[in-house]
């Protein structure tokens, strides 16, 4: 059976922790089923997967979930030593290829973005506000298994970027009425996030995971628009309603 592996380490290298496990099988109804292994020697990390067929969607299917269940086993670790790890996949060995760096970027959601880096940090400078938002969006790229609730938590934060009334249905109303966005564009998320933000454990489609991100994305330069243009209302035909 084919095999894709993944490497990376533990930070704090330092510390050198350990761990194993052997022939862990996941499965979607919508992508192929494998099965995978992991060690953890000295903070070194190295995970090889056996997969029925692979192609780019396989490949970021097992990225993700491997990803999120040795990140799961290190905060075990973690909890037991009082420490703050984080685990760092930085390549992939394709069969027959050599080790190639893993593309955490997205392009996708780089072209959501319609501002230079140096004019996000403006405003953030100018409104530090700003910066947990951004912090809970960037989060979901190094950990995806948390999109739902970060992403619904940074719309949150631009709720009251936006508005600072006592009402919370106010406060979105100003949200939707000021970038232009629909409730259910919103409620998307929100209904993604309820159960996770409450302590359940559902399991996550990698399918919604990238729409929420990509959602997350859009209402964030939809307010850094606004944010530019004074606090300006955004209106057709230059923001359509979302």
């Amino acid at each position: 059976m084919p095999q894709i592996e993944f490497i990376g380490y533990v930070e704090p290298r330092f510390l050198k922790i350990n761990g194993h496990g052997e022939n862990i099988p996941q499965s979607d109804a919508n992508l192929p089923s494998f099965v995978f292994s992991y060690r953890i020697e000295k903070a070194e990390v190295r995970i090889i997967c056996e997969i029925s067929a692979i192609d780019e969607l396989a490949v970021n299917y097992t990225h993700l979930v491997v990803y999120s269940y040795v990140a799961s086993v290190i905060n075990c670790l973690g909890f037991a030593a009082a420490e703050g790890f984080r685990l760092i996949l930085e390549s992939c060995i394709l069969p027959g290829k050599d080790a190639a760096p893993l593309q955490s970027g997205s392009p996708t959601l780089k072209a959501l973005c319609s501002f230079t880096s140096q004019e996000i940090l403006d405003m953030m400078t100018a409104d530090r506000r700003i910066a947990k938002s951004l912090s809970d969006l960037t989060e979901t790229r190094n950990n995806p298994m948390d999109s739902y609730v970060n992403i619904q938590r940074a719309i949150e934060g631009i709720c009251r970027l936006i508005s600072d009334d006592d009402d919370r249905s106010k406060r979105w109303e100003a949200l939707r009425e000021n970038l232009n966005i629909s409730r259910p564009y919103l409620q998307f998320v929100s209904k993604l996030s309820t159960e996770w933000r409450h302590g359940g454990t559902a399991p996550i489609s990698m399918f919604d995971v990238a729409e929420v991100q990509a959602r997350g994305w859009t209402v964030m330069n939809r307010f850094l628009e606004f944010r530019k243009r004074g606090n300006v209302k955004l209106e057709e035909p230059e923001f359509r309603q979302l």
